[in-house]
């Protein structure tokens, strides 16, 4: 359990000291800041009242690491609402809490990781509402979640990575309001499965694609809240215009995010949500490109798909690309008829120029005829 010199309190006299109630552990765990504390094989039932619960809740743990690993919890009620967790590893791995409601709801991690590998949390609600996770990695990977809700809402996160890998889920998920995004390292579901609704959605941007692949879904997954940032880094920069987001090739950060995007955009398209799916496609085109020559982005349509109109998604950016060709074609005009003619005739000029580009109304052609004699014919 230990990768520190710290000594451990054991299970015996841990839960001993725990049984004596949170202000005489708080009190000890004050007086002793740097300690181990090993509950792990520990079946809590034998230690209450059947059906009575489990309360972690106002506890605080010293800095060293915490083990939990394949304790059971028993039937009740499991309560560690706003615990403090120390700076340790915090170790749930294999613990079973046996159908009642689960609460970590304002609980706070320190910046050690945190380990709910092959947790089983029955069929009650679980909560991880509001609470805050360090800078450590977060692990859920092959947890089981029974019928009850899952709620991490306005749960905040650390720089760390967090893991739901495999994870099985029979309710509702929610993981609405999430916090702290821009640090997450990647938010992975990858071979999850979903029984139930999930939505996920933040009023922050994630700095991920958060991993959905290989996932079941049965029911509706709202993915409308869910903002995402595809990671990207220069490949090629232009050595005349290096500032310049023409000129710089930038790819995915990870080649995976491809097939990420791919599968937000499918489970958007799945669910009626047209905007999102759109939005994932881009991310999924800018994922795919390679960049194997210099100037061959200048020759790909999705390049000037994005540079000319934001991918269909902006009306002004066409529209001021008109009035510059407009504008251009109107000075060439110019200069061309003062050659020809020995006059400079700018309003002519700029109506042919307009003339030019909207051909295909009849009004337009006679005009452009008209203001090409005056512009051409001495």
């Amino acid at each position: 359990m230990t990768d520190n010199n710290f000594p451990t309190l054991n299970d015996i006299d841990a839960i001993a000291l725990w049984k004596q109630g949170k202000d005489a552990w708080n009190q000890w765990v004050e007086d002793n800041p740097n300690y181990n504390i090993d509950f792990s094989y520990v079946d809590f039932s034998k230690e209450v009242f059947e059906g009575e619960g489990i309360n972690f809740s106002g506890f605080c743990f010293p800095n060293g690491n915490l083990s939990f690993s394949n304790a059971f919890f028993g039937s009740g009620r499991v309560s560690f609402f706003r615990t403090k967790f120390g700076n340790g590893t915090i170790d749930f791995m294999g613990a079973r809490f046996g159908g009642g409601d689960v609460h970590f709801t304002e609980a706070k991690f320190e910046s050690g990781n945190v380990y709910f590998w092959d947790s089983n949390f029955g069929d009650g609600n679980v909560s991880f509402s509001n609470v805050k996770f360090g800078d450590g990695d977060v692990h859920f990977t092959n947890a089981k979640f029974g019928d009850g809700d899952v709620h991490f809402a306005n749960a905040k996160f650390g720089d760390g990575h967090i893991d739901f890998h495999g994870a099985k889920f029979e309710g509702t998920v929610l993981f609405k309001n999430l916090k702290n995004l821009k640090y997450i390292k990647n938010l992975s579901f990858k071979y999850a499965t979903f029984d139930g609704p999930l939505d996920i959605s933040s009023n922050e941007t994630f700095s991920c694609l958060i991993d959905l692949t290989s996932t079941k879904t049965s029911h509706h997954v709202s993915l409308h809240g869910l903002n995402c940032t595809l990671p990207r880094k220069p490949k090629r920069i232009s050595r005349f215009f290096p500032n310049s987001s023409w000129m710089t090739h930038k790819v995915a950060n990870d080649p995976e995010d491809e097939d990420r995007a791919r599968r937000l955009k499918e489970l958007a398209e799945a669910n009626q949500d047209h905007e999102k799916a759109k939005e994932f496609h881009i991310m999924e085109m800018q994922a795919k490109r390679e960049f194997k020559s210099p100037l061959g982005f200048l020759l790909t349509t999705e390049f000037w798909y994005e540079k000319l109109s934001d991918y269909g998604r902006s009306i002004t950016k066409p529209i001021w690309w008109m009035m510059i060709i407009w504008w251009v074609w109107s000075i060439f005009y110019l200069f061309a008829s003062f050659i020809e003619t020995g006059k400079a005739l700018w309003p002519q000029a700029a109506v042919y120029s307009a003339a030019q580009m909207f051909a295909f109304i009849p009004s337009s052609r006679g005009a452009r005829n008209d203001v090409g004699d005056a512009l051409f014919c001495i």
